[in-house]
């Protein structure tokens, strides 16, 4: 007996479902952790700017001894350069007055100009102001045997331009204020206080020894030589870097040191190659 068809229809297999899935979102990378912080910059080590200032800090309390004493070695004699002019009590006294005004005109021009910057500049001026008067007042017993009015001009002249330009101490505190770290500030300024005082006692020493050997007037030649070569060194120094970088004298020394023995190095291979040629 047949089986129908509509009694048992036959298996249709269902299409399959799409199993769409959902898009997997990237995991999160992980950020960068940042980097340590750092104290100094990292253009400039510790160790490095630490060395610059105190480098700099020494060739200033160099040019400031050397100022120092250039100054103690006439100012103990300058009444002397006043009793060659044919000046009363009362005119030296004016005199005297005239150069105090000029510090405190002075300190209050250079003091401002200085802080809107160049100040390294301003002690150069000052050494080479310091220099001319100096200059002026070495050339007065000269110039007095020809004129006495022109004596007496020129050594107001020195008194009025050293007083104006010669602002060495308040500058060099300020350079030294200024790059030095707070920690070391202090023995700075204690180093500066002990060229001040070194300065008189070796200054008045050394003038009494030219005056009592070669003459009064030797005495402002020796005081204008040592501020042009305070001048020299501090021209020298701000040319090539040295109060920025490396600032110090004896750096300066080395390096040519260094340049020395490289020349010489460079003949001896020189000679060993000429040798060997022939």
């Amino acid at each position: 007996m047949g089986r129908s068809s509509s009694s048992n229809p036959p298996f249709r297999r269902r299409p399959p479902r799409s199993r769409s899935r959902a898009p997997r979102r990237p995991k999160p990378s992980p950020s960068p952790s940042p980097p340590p912080a750092s104290t100094t910059s990292p253009s400039t080590p510790p160790a490095a700017s630490s060395s610059s200032s105190f480098s700099q800090s020494t060739l200033l309390l160099l040019l400031f001894l050397l100022d120092t004493v250039s100054v103690s070695i006439l100012i103990p004699f300058l009444p002397q350069f006043y009793t060659l002019l044919p000046l009363s009590t009362s005119h030296r006294e004016l005199l005297s007055s005239v150069y105090n005004l000029s510090q405190i005109v002075g300190g209050a021009i250079v003091g401002g100009m200085s802080d809107k910057g160049g100040k390294k500049y301003w002690l150069l001026a000052s050494f080479l102001g310091s220099f001319l008067s100096y200059s002026c007042v070495s050339s007065v017993p000269t110039v007095l045997h020809r004129s006495v009015n022109l004596a007496m001009y020129m050594m107001v002249f020195s008194r009025v331009l050293v007083g104006l330009l010669k602002q060495t101490q308040t500058i060099t505190t300020s350079l030294i204020s200024q790059n030095t770290e707070g920690n070391m500030l202090r023995g700075e300024l204690g180093k500066l206080s002990a060229c001040i005082t070194t300065g008189w006692i070796i200054g008045p020493a050394i003038g009494s020894t030219i005056v009592s050997n070669y003459g009064l007037d030797a005495a402002p030649k020796v005081s204008a030589g040592i501020f042009a070569l305070n001048s020299l060194v501090g021209w020298i120094a701000d040319k090539l870097g040295y109060y920025s970088s490396y600032g110090s004298v004896i750096s300066l020394v080395t390096n040519l040191g260094v340049l020395d023995r490289a020349i010489n190095g460079a003949r001896r291979v020189l000679k060993i190659k000429g040798a060997k040629d022939r």
